[in-house]
């Protein structure tokens, strides 16, 4: 018998793969990665596992580089992924295999945030036409089918470049259009270099509208919402905003476009919120008293200004309640008259560089001798989850916090 080394059989695999790689070149010369330094391999059929391990071995034999270029289908196998041309099957939770519909936890009553925001501006932009939409490929994530349809020459898709649609939106302003870049708090951190750059420095009027602010769940780690308002907050000339439900979601809104006179960030969370509200013509607070102050009072803003509320009415606690929808800048008259009070700071957002952080220098600057406690979330990376469950884990349950004050 002939004895032949393991390691020769395994070589003789790969044969075919080395052949097929040379003759590729030959017929279509060096590639842009080849003149690099890269050992090229492509495109190859991401769905045929056994070449795919072929590829990967010889790579592993290769002493330089190697780039491999597979080619897959998105939603493989399943037709109504396959045929997906807006981004529905992207990310899913739960559906009905058999028709491909989405086992939606909407009532009647609710709506998407993200699709409440879009209808909004939608309804400004039929009457204005100098307002034009960017989005880096997130029309349906961010809620825009409906403003795709009905105004698609005030919509822009630049694909996935965040700090171009930045760039972009700059340029519209300087031309005297009203720019409105809608995007994710996570991928933000991708177009900070711009925001900062290219709109704040300048003070042009850009608005921009952050999606999945504050702690968003299920859509994983690396997109908890937690570090868009510590980012923006360092910016000199950005207004940050966040509206508690639609009917204040309006407001703001239409104060970005047409009061403001530089750049405003509004962000909203994800899920869902009423869909029917009520306008006041009641004037915009930048921190609005929604229970009369008192010795004590919370301070936060968003959705949760609304939770505080209905636990503070529920346990009867003799706390004022105020909702900072105007997070940059401070209300500082309104901080004049709490002098000498105590004040509990909520933020879904890392207290590093949020909204406790703006108030504890104001307090110290001002000489408010305000007693400042902030409650929000620590030094750490957000795990994936639900909601509630990661605010049970780090310690921001609202309807815990409001019993302890008992």
């Amino acid at each position: 018998k002939i004895r032949i080394k393991k390691s020769y059989n395994k070589f003789s695999k790969l044969i075919p793969v080395r052949i097929r790689h040379s003759l590729k070149t030959i017929v279509y010369g060096e590639n842009p990665f080849s003149s690099m330094g890269f050992r090229y391999f492509g495109p190859i059929d991401g769905h045929n596992i056994k070449l795919l391990i072929k590829y990967f071995e010889y790579a592993k034999t290769c002493n330089e580089p190697v780039f491999l270029h597979i080619k897959t289908t998105k939603g493989k196998g399943y037709s109504f992924a396959e045929e997906d041309t807006i981004g529905k099957w992207h990310g899913v939770g739960p559906f009905n295999i058999e028709t491909g519909s989405i086992l939606s936890k909407q009532n009647n009553t609710s709506i998407k945030w993200s699709e409440g925001i879009s209808n909004l501006l939608l309804e400004e932009a039929k009457l204005n036409k100098k307002i034009h939409v960017i989005t880096p490929a997130m029309i349906f994530g961010s809620g825009l089918i409906k403003f795709q349809k009905e105004l698609p020459s005030q919509l822009t898709d630049c694909g996935i470049a965040e700090d171009h649609a930045v760039i972009m939106a700059n340029a519209l302003s300087i031309s005297g259009q009203i720019p409105v870049v809608m995007l994710y708090s996570t991928f933000l951190q991708r177009a900070y270099d711009a925001i900062n750059h290219d709109v704040c420095r300048i003070n042009q009027h850009v608005v921009f509208l952050i999606d999945r602010s504050g702690i968003i769940g299920e859509d994983g780690s690396t997109h908890q919402g937690v570090f868009d308002l510590s980012l923006l907050n360092a910016l000199p000339n950005l207004e940050i905003l966040m509206p508690k439900d639609l009917g204040s979601a309006k407001k703001l809104l239409n104060y970005a476009l047409y009061v403001a006179k530089g750049p405003v960030a509004i962000r909203y969370p994800r899920g869902s919120v009423q869909k029917d509200f009520n306008l006041n013509d009641k004037a915009i607070e930048k921190f609005e008293i929604i229970l009369p102050l008192k010795d004590n009072n919370i301070i936060t803003y968003g959705e949760d200004v609304l939770e505080f509320k209905k636990y503070l009415n529920e346990y009867n606690l003799d706390y004022g309640l105020i909702n900072a929808q105007f997070i940059k800048p401070l209300d500082l008259e309104l901080l004049k008259n709490m002098k000498n009070s105590k004040l509990i700071v909520y933020e879904n957002n890392l207290i590093h560089g949020g909204l406790g952080s703006s108030l504890l220098i104001a307090n110290s600057k001002l000489n408010l001798n305000i007693d400042v406690k902030i409650i929000g979330i620590d030094d750490q990376y957000v795990e994936h989850g639900n909601i509630q469950t990661i605010k049970d884990k780090i310690g921001l349950n609202i309807e815990d916090f409001v019993r302890k004050l008992k």
